[in-house]
């Protein structure tokens, strides 16, 4: 099991111990990933990312189109719910993949805030790290992995 982050357990009604383990080994077996944070909202995923972060969609097509040379799924721009960074639970070989796939575009990324000014560090820190927390969405949404919410929470704008 690999999960990104062990502070943020707390962010959910689901906590990993003892009592849950064999139940949830259980769901990995039948689930890519198990979000135990799964946003739902009344716009999509990229209008969310949007109204945060302004461009950002403009920013992230062209690191896809340009430097990653990869296609974005289309449920990226229709699907209104996600499972977000650090709030999930995943097997060895699915973190590993998702690692190995998102750690080049993360460097890239980085690299880019040396010289573009929307990926700028300081002022700007949000905006890099809003688009790398994207990539664990975008990544499952290209590979089309198998979610299973254990908890919900619905936002609205």
């Amino acid at each position: 099991m690999g999960f990104t982050s062990y502070r943020q357990l707390d962010k959910s009604p689901f906590i990993l111990n003892e009592s849950n383990i064999n139940s949830t080994i259980s769901l990995l077996n039948k689930y890519d990933i198990l979000c135990f944070l799964y946003l739902q909202f009344n716009k999509t995923i990229s209008e969310q990312a949007e109204i945060h972060h302004r461009n950002i969609n403009k920013h992230i097509k062209i690191l896809f189109d340009n430097i990653f040379k990869e296609n974005i799924d289309s449920s990226f721009y229709s699907d209104n719910c996600g499972c977000f960074a650090n709030y999930w639970i995943m097997s060895k070989d699915n973190f590993n993949h998702f690692m190995e796939w998102s750690y080049p575009k993360v460097l890239t990324i980085l690299d880019l805030s040396k010289t573009e000014p929307y990926f700028a560090l300081g002022k700007h820190l949000s905006n890099s790290g809003f688009i790398i927390e994207r990539l664990f969405i975008i990544w499952y949404m290209i590979y089309h992995k198998a979610i299973f919410s254990l908890y919900t929470k619905e936002y609205f704008y």
